[in-house]
């Protein structure tokens, strides 16, 4: 029977700039509780700090949110962690793991640094300025993830991929494009592949299944159309 395949739950993977309009609107909407004293530095303060909490908050999760979506890779089975190596190279995809947990980190070591400060501030515009620091050294960790925040996006792809049952006998049909490999797995299996007149139809992998008098006999895979060019030019 076939399991749930594990990349059908990734992340979404936020650009850095989204991520930091995001902290930041909600950091700006942040409501704070009126102490009794109205006093307007310690409001001024309080604001301040709740929007600190807000953003580190924001981007803490978001950031540890990404790489608890993301399977661990050894535990995969050899067929998606392949198909997992032919997206992604492995020792790129550890760094950028190990950049985003670091990133993390930084956020809330800043956060808690800039709180103090906050909290020792004596005016209503140092609170702001030192505000406004937190912001700009923040949005330069995460502005410095862009790379990685983008080939972390790329394993998205999988996301499309059926699930498959390798205990069943499989049939993967590849070839050149517009040689009939969707119309076969169509004929020959419960698959419905999009079927036309011109080349590159079939953009991603499709399952299909041949059936017996007692069930499944095999599974059938329909590919996209393959090119004599490097891999790395596909």
């Amino acid at each position: 029977m076939a399991s749930e395949q594990p990349f059908s739950k990734l992340p979404s993977i936020p650009s850095p700039e989204q991520l930091i309009d995001v902290a930041f609107r909600r950091a700006s909407k942040a409501t704070v509780k009126m102490p009794t004293k109205r006093d307007k530095l310690l409001i001024a303060k309080l604001k301040e700090i709740t929007r600190v909490r807000t953003v580190a908050s924001v981007m803490v999760n978001r950031l540890r949110g990404i790489k608890r979506g993301i399977p661990s890779i050894n535990s995969l089975h050899p067929f998606y962690r392949d198909l997992f190596y032919v997206i992604i190279d492995p020792d790129k995809f550890k760094i950028a793991l190990a950049r985003i947990s670091k990133a993390a980190s930084m956020v809330e070591r800043l956060s808690r640094e800039y709180i103090s400060k906050l909290r020792a501030a004596t005016t209503v515009s140092e609170a702001s300025r030192i505000r406004r620091e937190y912001y700009g050294r923040v949005a330069s960790i995460i502005k410095e993830l862009k790379g990685d925040l983008s080939l972390l996006s790329e394993i998205r792809r999988l996301r499309k991929l059926p699930s498959f049952d390798f205990a069943v006998p499989t049939i993967i049909v590849s070839g050149a494009p517009n040689v009939g490999k969707s119309s076969f797995v169509k004929c020959v299996s419960t698959a419905k592949p999009e079927v036309a007149e011109y080349p590159f139809t079939t953009k991603s992998v499709s399952l299909g299944h041949i059936m017996g008098p007692r069930g499944v006999i095999a599974q059938v895979v329909d590919t996209p159309g393959l090119l004599d060019r490097p891999l790395e030019e596909r």
